[in-house]
């Protein structure tokens, strides 16, 4: 099942709120994250953290552009409920649309990962980063 999972701050959530702008039109949202996912995995569920993409300028390679992700690293934000909706529209890409409702919960030593060649990870493809539609 192919799902359309967009991660929301909560309504009470005012953190980083004023860095929270949508790339294409520079409008303030509460949308973190959004991902097309087509993998058989189950939706996230409590407790999870997206994945955020991460540029370290020093990991760069020539023929990456200069915010390019070279890392990834857990959010600091955490899924507190979860919002399931299917469709039966086959014009659409995707067979349900899944609304993750998140609280900020900061991570204060956050783990790096290194992502070789854009989306690949030791020789296989790394589905994990959530497509961000903010500038931060």
């Amino acid at each position: 099942m192919s799902k359309y999972i967009i991660y929301k701050a909560k309504p009470d959530q005012l953190e980083g709120a004023s860095d929270r702008k949508l790339t294409h039109c520079n409008r303030f949202t509460d949308i973190l994250y959004t991902k097309l996912d087509f993998s058989p995995k189950p939706i996230p569920k409590k407790g999870d953290r997206p994945i955020h993409p991460v540029t370290v300028k020093e990991s760069l390679s020539p023929d990456q552009l200069e915010d390019g992700t070279t890392h990834s690293r857990k959010s600091d934000w955490v899924v507190d409920s979860v919002e399931f909706f299917t469709t039966s529209d086959n014009t659409l890409q995707f067979d349900a649309i899944v609304i993750c409702w998140c609280v900020y919960a900061p991570i204060l030593n956050p783990v790096l990962t290194p992502v070789v060649n854009g989306d690949k990870r030791d020789g296989k493809t790394f589905e994990g980063i959530e497509r961000t539609l903010i500038s931060v």
